[in-house]
């Protein structure tokens, strides 16, 4: 036994009462706890064996048992402490309008809020106007390695095996890229990946920070209507090796659609309506559900009405007028 152990049980044995409970917990560290433990159920053993009745020291014996085997973490937490106190989560709302003390007061001038609109649409609009991508073979190459040596899990804890990224690097035929270069558009909401594929995966089979449900693959959601500049296709024509002005990565050929010139000039002409509210349904005219846009989804604006917008929306590459109510 060690001997911070024995100083702290040795009291208690001999029926002192200098040790309290606050000191017990606060003088065992980690790697004495297990045996605190032990020494302490030895103890209530034999006093259950021998007869002898339960004394306060046998009542602080079970008082520490059950505190051992009910809840370790608190008898950690005594000799730790407490996290930072957040007020932003605990105290401070998270309405924005409640900071707000003259609401008739505009932030920024209009020439500043213009300003600050022209930088958002270029930046926004950026891919379909570019001479050479940022990005290259290399920018995804690397994750065809890094995964080859870390195959980790899949779904149900099932370990991947080498045939599992021989097939993913066979079917993006990397070695022909880039093999098509055109500018397009997501036409509804879309996943991006590391890889071109929806297989998810896992450093660890168990469920934690390192496993389910952190999908190692998925690097973001391009909301729909996103402008694209795709520069390579699977062999299977499944996946879209694509970028758009946040991110690059594999994208479902499914949810893209290729743009030309004109439908550029005409998608970048203003204004524009931006939704306000996340996951808002979209209906075309005939009330049937399009897609359920993303909070911040900027769509041009064709007609405005006292109770109804219309606006456009992009669907397999050409202009579709959707009629959908203010919110």
């Amino acid at each position: 036994m060690s001997d911070s152990v024995e100083r702290i049980i040795s009291p208690l044995r001999n029926g002192g009462q200098a040790a309290t409970r606050d000191k017990i917990l606060c003088a065992v560290t980690k790697k004495n706890i297990l045996v605190l433990y032990i020494v302490l159920l030895q103890g209530s053993v034999e006093m259950v064996e021998s007869g002898m009745r339960v004394t306060s020291f046998g009542k602080k014996i079970r008082f520490i048992l059950v505190l051992l085997v009910v809840s370790p973490l608190a008898l950690l937490g005594g000799c730790f402490p407490l996290p930072e106190h957040i007020r932003d989560i605990q105290e401070l709302t998270q309405d924005n309008s409640a900071y707000v003390t003259d609401g008739d007061r505009y932030l920024i001038s209009a020439a500043e809020q213009e300003k600050l609109d022209q930088r958002y649409d270029d930046i926004f609009f950026s891919v379909w106007h570019v001479q050479q991508s940022a990005y290259g073979k290399d920018d995804t190459a690397r994750y065809f390695s890094y995964y080859k040596s870390n195959l980790g899990y899949g779904k149900n804890g099932r370990r991947y095996k080498k045939i599992w990224i021989r097939r993913i690097t066979a079917n993006a035929f990397l070695q022909n890229y880039p093999n098509r270069t055109f500018n397009a558009i997501t036409v509804t909401n879309a996943d991006i990946r590391y890889l071109p594929t929806y297989d998810p995966h896992y450093m660890s089979k168990n469920l934690s920070v390192r496993g389910f449900p952190f999908d190692n693959l998925q690097i973001s959601l391009v909301a729909a209507n996103t402008p694209l500049r795709v520069s390579h296709i699977t062999r299977d024509g499944r996946w879209y090796l694509a970028e758009t002005s946040f991110a690059f990565g594999w994208i479902p050929s499914r949810a893209v659609a290729r743009v030309d010139e004109s439908f550029m000039a005409s998608w970048e002409k203003k204004p524009y309506a931006v939704i306000v509210k996340d996951k808002f349904p979209l209906r075309d005219a005939k009330g049937k559900l399009l897609f359920t846009a993303r909070l911040g989804s900027m769509f041009p604006l064709r007609e405005e009405k006292e109770d109804m917008l219309r606006i456009a929306a992009a669907g397999s590459g050409k202009m579709v007028l959707l009629a959908s109510r203010k919110f």
